[in-house]
């Protein structure tokens, strides 16, 4: 549990920021608003500007905020609404026989005279996108 004890109130760390009694019922106050604020990324933005927590760019600090929140709710300070979405993270480049390393051609540039280019729609073909990863790794 991210806690301290400090001479006034206990108080808590998250993110690198310390969380008072007070900072979390204001936060609490944020969730029980579910009208107003109904997504943890509502809530998180919610509390960034009531409690003033900005990056030096001046915009608010959503992300942290976020994980501060899961934290907090994981310390069992505080109980968030349901996630809206499920993470799914990103598959990776499954590699076929279709994009294997072909026998490499050799011609003239006048041979070349008759090449006609196509432009590829890259949505769902995984083919492309497997050429382009073998092409990619075998840059680096």
């Amino acid at each position: 549990m991210n806690t301290q004890i400090t001479s006034t109130a206990l108080s808590h760390r998250y993110c690198g920021r310390m969380f008072t009694d007070s900072d979390l019922a204001t936060i609490r106050r944020i969730i029980a608003s579910p009208q107003e604020h109904p997504t943890r990324a509502a809530i998180a933005r919610a509390m960034c500007a009531a409690l003033g927590w900005f990056k030096s760019d001046g915009l608010p600090k959503v992300m942290s905020a976020r994980v501060a929140l899961l934290r907090m709710q994981e310390d069992g300070l505080l109980s968030l609404p349901a996630a809206t979405h499920s993470y799914t993270p990103p598959r990776g480049t499954v590699f076929t026989a279709a994009s294997d390393p072909q026998t490499e051609m050799r011609c003239s540039s006048s041979e070349l005279a008759s090449l006609t280019l196509h432009r590829v729609i890259t949505s769902g073909d995984s083919i492309w996108w497997s050429l382009m990863s073998r092409q990619f790794f075998f840059l680096l």
